[in-house]
């Protein structure tokens, strides 16, 4: 009895409806996960797949946050209040809260910020026209944003997604850092004030609220709700399109 109670109240310490309380504990699990991962410098095999960790348990944490009780148990969350949450989640997490997992994937695994690099320059080369590019864009993008509209695990997907594509764009600087780089920096501030960042994370935290909503909806039997999740849903693939779009744009006709 006593573990539930404690289960209970760290349910409701990490819930999105504190989203302070998450940050915090966001920002302590990357640190930990950090320390813990220090030793394992010297065993390169483990340390190569331990970045891989980071990701991870911030999908736990995000989802839990979210469906962490049941709606028996308490009030809907507000909608507006969770996407707000979780655009804030995303962007804090590019701020900052990727840095640890990102410097360690320098580290430990410079390969993968080596193919994350290649990737990127290989797809800028292979798409020069905006519609091809575009249309790349959102076809890559859409997967992630219709699991996204997956009760539980979208938003497990989601909190995955922020993370690794954070971290990745945290060990790129890292790498450059230590390179030499003193504009090291710069390839994060430019991911952070995107504005297709902006619209290409607001389409999968508007998908991850449409599944909750319909979480809600079939938990209690509501068919409004399911309408309303349906709408979101729909909301968020036509965001992702002029999202891809725009970044597209910005690539070939901007340089970003």
């Amino acid at each position: 009895m006593q573990w539930k109670d404690l289960g209970s109240k760290l349910l409701d310490f990490v819930s999105i409806d504190r989203p302070l309380w998450l940050l915090a504990a966001s920002v302590a699990l990357a640190l930990v996960l950090y320390l813990i991962g220090i030793p394992l410098y010297s065993i390169p095999v483990i340390a190569s797949k331990y970045p891989e960790i980071f990701p991870a348990a911030f999908a736990i944490l995000f989802a839990l946050s979210i469906y962490g009780k049941s709606p028996s148990e308490g009030p809907r969350h507000n909608l507006l209040k969770m996407y707000l949450v979780a655009m804030l989640m995303s962007y804090v997490t590019i701020a900052a809260v990727a840095a640890p997992p990102g410097f360690y994937t320098a580290i430990a695994s410079p390969s993968t910020v080596s193919q994350f690099v290649n990737e990127v320059e290989t797809f800028r080369s292979t798409y020069t026209t905006l519609p091809a590019m575009s249309f790349a864009i959102f076809t890559h993008n859409l997967e992630i944003d219709l699991l996204s509209y997956v009760p539980v695990a979208g938003a497990a997907l989601f909190g995955f997604s922020m993370m690794d594509t954070s971290s990745l764009v945290w060990a790129a600087g890292a790498s450059s850092m230590m390179a030499g780089n003193q504009l090291w920096y710069a390839y994060v501030l430019s991911v952070l004030l995107a504005p297709d960042t902006f619209t290409e994370f607001s389409s999968y935290a508007i998908a991850v609220v449409g599944g909750y909503a319909l979480y809600h909806a079939l938990s209690t039997g509501d068919r409004r709700g399911i309408w309303i999740s349906l709408a979101l849903l729909a909301a968020s693939v036509a965001l992702l399109y002029a999202s891809a779009m725009l970044e597209a744009w910005l690539i070939l006709y901007v340089g970003a």
